[in-house]
C-alpha cells in the first residue's frame, strides 16, 4: 500500500512486444501486464490520481529503455534536454 504524504518513485516501462513491467522505488514487481497495443492515456488534465495517490511529476520517453532492470531511483527532477 501507499503511504500519505511519502515520496514513490513508479515507473512503468512498455517493451517492444507490448509487455508492461512496474516498477516501486527502483525494483522490478513481478508481475508483467499486456502485451498491449492500444493508445495509454495518462489522465484528462490537471493533477493525475490514481487510487488516491497524485502524480506530480509524469516522464515520458519514447524508444529509450530507461529501465530494464532494478535500478536507483533518480532523487533530481528530469533533465529537460
Amino acid at each position: 500500500p501507499f503511504i500519505n504524504n511519502n515520496f514513490e518513485h513508479i515507473a512503468l516501462v512498455k517493451n517492444s512486444a507490448g509487455v508492461f513491467n512496474l516498477f516501486r522505488g527502483g525494483v522490478m514487481l513481478p508481475t508483467q501486464y499486456g502485451p498491449f497495443t492500444g493508445v495509454m492515456y495518462a489522465g484528462t488534465g490537471g493533477n493525475v490520481t490514481c487510487g488516491g495517490v497524485t502524480i506530480d511529476e509524469l516522464r515520458i520517453t519514447k524508444g529509450v529503455a530507461r529501465y530494464t532492470a532494478n535500478f536507483t531511483p533518480p532523487t533530481a527532477p528530469f533533465p529537460s534536454r
